[in-house]
């Protein structure tokens, strides 16, 4: 929808119909619009409403087409020259194309509101969105991370009742949402609580909590001084319905359209109680692991039992000799970077020497930028730049190479930590930290 638009608007201007578009985030999510029609003599309104099918359903329409068994999408001559491009030569062509992506979308979408009304009746039409280090390196993900802790833990419900003043957080046993005078040790090396957005600093500052985050944080050495809240009683909502998803999963492929749509349920889930960004936190100094959400790479193998197809257990997705973690989302052995198309011929290596102070890597791509006042695309080849970044820790650099990360800190709400430390030593074995994840040691720098 947001790429298509660009070329609509001409047409709507066109012809002169009065638009109505839903947006989420700069997003277009709809668009509705409507006009006068003479239909055997009688002037007629029509309503039409547009909407993108992406995010409903977040694949390729080749490979949806492949899932919901339904006309395979068509195919185009996509290297044609610009220069090279003839309207009249290639119009029919393009028609048909077009044509058999909208028919292959039709039977897609056609499908999947069967098949979604048929198992929950719901009507999918009045919803817009569905909401490797030395040695071998395992990776394994969460079955279902976030649908098993959903499952498994219980949530705020019933009547909300509010208080002012100081109340003991276990004394009281509390359930709900504070507003607290929070005190982070400054020896904290991985702290627990967000300050300011998604930093997670030490110091002192004010902010509000769930509270069940806060005891965690009083186990990690926090002071908390509670000043008001919002008090719930507790249930467990999701228990059924997850399960009764999660093995529905279990019963048809992977790939499958069931198997599909249960995932995206479960997942969409978690996106519609907890809005806010989920990042990656860093913990311990010595170099054995290294997480991103819901994933964990490690030096040594898993023991058995926590390993299984259940709900919150964990699978083996990857064994490698050698991974670079250089920063959040940017990694190897299949280097993958954030921000950046595949095909990029970045190597581990050549990610490796990323770690040396001020060296970066320039990557050239080409990108798509909208021109909405000029109803066009254009496509222009522009610079990628790869450095160590990060904005929500300290940079710590140790003989000119990345050696790790320290918390920011906070004094009354305050910054007041240098954003980089330079320090210098006689040692030749450098440990290699990931910025805000598992510290990992890569190798020995002489």
């Amino acid at each position: 929808m947001n790429f298509n638009f660009t070329f609509f608007l001409n047409f709507f201007n066109r012809e002169r119909l009065k638009k109505f578009q839903q947006k989420r985030d700069g997003n277009i999510i709809s668009i509705s619009f409507q006009k006068n029609v003479n239909v055997e003599g009688k002037n007629v309104k029509i309503h039409l409403l547009w909407k993108d099918s992406y995010l409903m359903l977040t694949s390729s329409l080749a490979k949806l087409a492949k899932t919901f068994g339904t006309s395979l999408k068509g195919g185009f001559n996509t290297n044609l020259l610009v220069e090279g491009y003839n309207r009249t030569l290639y119009k029919s062509d393009l028609l048909k194309y077009n044509e058999m992506d909208c028919i292959v979308l039709v039977q897609i979408l056609n499908k999947f509101s069967e098949l979604i009304f048929k198992l929950f009746k719901v009507n999918i039409h009045k919803y817009p969105t569905a909401s490797s280090l030395n040695s071998k390196i395992f990776g394994y993900d969460i079955n279902s991370m976030y649908p098993f802790v959903m499952s498994s833990k219980e949530f705020p419900v019933g009547i909300p009742t509010y208080f002012e003043g100081f109340k003991d957080l276990i004394k009281d046993n509390l359930f709900g949402f504070v507003r607290a005078e929070i005190t982070a040790p400054l020896n904290l090396k991985y702290p627990l609580l967000r300050g300011n957005k998604t930093i997670s600093p030490v110091g002192t500052w004010i902010g509000t909590y769930f509270t069940e985050e806060l005891k965690l944080a009083l186990e990690m050495g926090y002071t908390i001084k509670i000043m008001s809240g919002v008090l719930y009683e507790k249930g467990n909502v999701f228990e059924k319905y997850l399960h009764t998803l999660y093995s529905m999963r279990l019963e048809h492929p992977k790939g499958s359209p069931i198997n599909m749509l249960c995932k995206l349920l479960m997942n969409s889930l978690y996106g519609k109680f907890g809005m806010d960004p989920v990042m990656t936190v860093g913990i311990v100094e010595t170099a054995k692991e290294y997480t991103d959400t819901d994933s964990i790479f490690s030096t040594q193998a898993l023991p058995n039992e926590y390993l299984g197809n259940k709900l919150g257990q964990m699978k083996l997705e990857s064994v490698s000799n050698k991974a670079i973690f250089i920063a959040p989302k940017v990694y190897g052995e299949i280097v993958k970077i954030k921000g950046s198309k595949p095909g990029h011929n970045v190597t581990v290596n050549y990610l490796e020497s990323l770690l040396k102070l001020n060296e970066t890597i320039e990557l050239n791509q080409d990108k798509w930028f909208k021109h909405i006042n000029e109803s066009k695309i254009n496509i222009e080849s522009t610079v990628y730049t790869l450095k160590v970044t990060e904005n929500k820790r300290q940079l710590v650099y140790v003989n000119d190479v990345f050696s790790k990360t320290n918390p920011l800190v906070l004094k009354n709400g305050q910054l007041v930590s240098p954003a980089v430390i330079l320090t210098y030593t006689d040692e030749k074995s450098i440990v290699v930290y990931n910025p805000r994840m598992y510290a990992i040691t890569l190798s020995k720098f002489q």
